[in-house]
Order: structure tokens, then C-alpha cells, then sequence
């Protein structure tokens, strides 16, 4: 047995925990944007957010988290919450899409409700 190692119990916040969020600003029913737009994306709740923090354009195809994103941008704030105008690749392939908030541009961190690039 290590000596040096200890642990302790930690209490679950009450009610919901922090999680964090991201959202666009893509309108309709399905949400939309053409190709070329900028979409408006905001991020919340970021507990250690850095400067490399990036947000990735990623197929809506069922792959959780794809480290080679469509288009990616790096916001370059270090904070936890803000907007960013995306803009989408003017040769982005129709179908449905996502932007991922990517912690130091290594872990997944939140993913927005899918919108359909036109």
C-alpha cells in the first residue's frame, strides 16, 4: 500500500450540474444556414477554458467526437463563455452539421443541436 496516496469523498452539486454548452444562432425548423454564412456561435460554462480552445465543424453523421473537423476556428479568448462568427466553408457538402467546443484542441467538451448547411 502507497502511503501517499489519499482519498476522500467528494459531494454531487445539488440539482443539475454545470455543464457546459454551445448554441447557434441557425434559424427554422430544422435550423439552417447556408454555405458561406457566418453562424453565430456561443459557448457557456467553460470550467478551464484556455487560449487553444477550438470550435470544430463536424458532419452530424453519429461520430461522437472527429479530431479532423470540416472547418475549425479558434476563438482565441481563454474564456469561459462568449461568440464567435463561424463561418461556414462556401464549399461545405449539404446535409446536417454540428460545431463542437474542443478543449485545447485535444478533448470534446459540448456539442450544439444539429442544422442543416444549404
Amino acid at each position: 500500500s502507497n502511503p501517499n496516496i489519499f482519498s476522500f469523498p467528494v459531494p454531487c452539486p445539488e440539482g443539475d450540474p454545470i455543464i457546459a454548452s454551445v448554441t447557434t444562432d441557425a434559424a427554422g425548423s430544422p435550423p439552417s444556414i447556408a454555405a458561406g454564412a457566418d453562424l453565430t456561435v456561443n459557448w457557456a460554462d467553460v470550467l478551464e477554458p484556455t487560449i487553444g480552445d477550438q470550435l470544430y465543424l463536424n458532419a452530424n453523421d453519429g461520430i461522437r467526437f472527429n479530431t479532423s473537423p470540416l472547418a475549425q476556428h479558434a476563438p482565441g479568448t481563454g474564456a469561459g463563455s462568449g461568440t464567435f462568427a463561424f463561418t461556414i466553408p462556401a464549399l461545405t457538402t449539404p446535409g446536417s452539421y454540428v460545431i463542437q467546443y474542443v478543449w485545447s484542441n485535444t478533448s470534446l467538451v459540448a456539442t450544439s443541436a444539429p442544422f442543416t448547411v444549404t
